[in-house]
């Protein structure tokens, strides 16, 4: 199920390829919904080492425009602007520990 996929329970390659079955421009009711809990998890596992900030990008970027993803909050909600952070670095700074952190502060008491 896509879910698993968004708690990225995979390689990304594996994650990218299963999300490519799907088009960006999705005409339908959106598959799956990303939740505040699912980034949180993200943050984590970087905080912890798991993953690098490279990864976390390229995962937000896989994640970040498809339509048939929604939202927890929906487009203009906590969820979406944390992913859009994470998916662009050269806008709106690294992922540090710092900025984890304060992003899932801002996902526990919403933007």
């Amino acid at each position: 199920m896509l879910q698993d996929l968004l708690m990225w329970s995979q390689p990304l390659d594996n994650i990218a390829t299963r999300l490519q079955q799907f088009p960006w421009d999705w005409d339908g009711d959106a598959l799956v919904t990303l939740r505040r809990d699912d980034v949180r998890a993200i943050l984590s596992k970087f905080r912890s080492g798991d993953v690098s900030s490279a990864s976390v990008e390229s995962w937000a970027n896989l994640i970040e425009l498809r339509d048939a993803i929604d939202f927890e909050g929906g487009d203009e909600g906590p969820v979406r602007d944390v992913i859009h952070v994470l998916a662009n670095p050269a806008l709106e700074g690294e992922l540090t520990i710092e900025a984890a952190l304060q992003l899932e502060a801002e996902l526990l008491n919403g933007r």
